[in-house]
C-alpha cells in the first residue's frame, strides 16, 4: 500500500485493540510487516504476564481470532508461556499454581477467561 497512515504503528495499535481485522490486513492497510502487527497484539499483555514471576521465561501470542462463537465485543488471545527455573527442575504442583496465578491476574486486569 502507498499511502500508509500518518502514524503507522498507533494506527496498527489502535486496529489490532478494536477491530476484528486480521494482522496480515492491518499491516497491509499499515504498510508494516504481519510480524510487527503480531508484536504490537502480542506485547502489552505479554510483558504483564511474564513480569509476573521469574518462572516465566517465555510468553508468545500463537493466535487472535475474531469471529464465530466468539461474542463481538470480545477477541480470542493463545498464548503460549514456558516456565523454567535455571537451577531445577520444577515440579508439577509448582507450575499450576503459577498457572492459576497468571489465570487470575487475566481474569482481574481485563475479564478474560480459559476457554476450554
Amino acid at each position: 500500500m502507498t499511502n500508509a497512515p500518518l502514524m503507522p504503528k498507533a494506527t496498527a495499535v489502535w486496529l489490532v485493540e478494536n477491530t476484528a481485522l486480521s494482522f496480515d490486513q492491518i499491516a497491509y492497510f499499515c504498510n508494516l510487516h504481519p510480524l510487527e502487527v503480531k508484536a504490537i497484539a502480542d506485547g502489552d499483555a505479554a510483558q504483564g504476564i511474564k513480569g509476573m514471576d521469574p518462572l516465566i521465561a517465555d510468553v508468545s501470542l500463537f493466535d487472535l481470532y475474531h469471529g464465530e462463537h466468539i461474542p463481538e465485543d470480545k477477541k480470542s488471545l493463545a498464548y503460549s508461556i514456558r516456565y523454567q527455573a535455571h537451577d531445577r527442575t520444577l515440579r508439577e504442583e509448582e507450575v499450576n499454581l503459577l498457572h492459576e496465578k497468571v489465570l487470575l491476574a487475566i481474569k482481574d486486569a481485563v475479564g478474560g477467561v480459559l476457554r476450554g
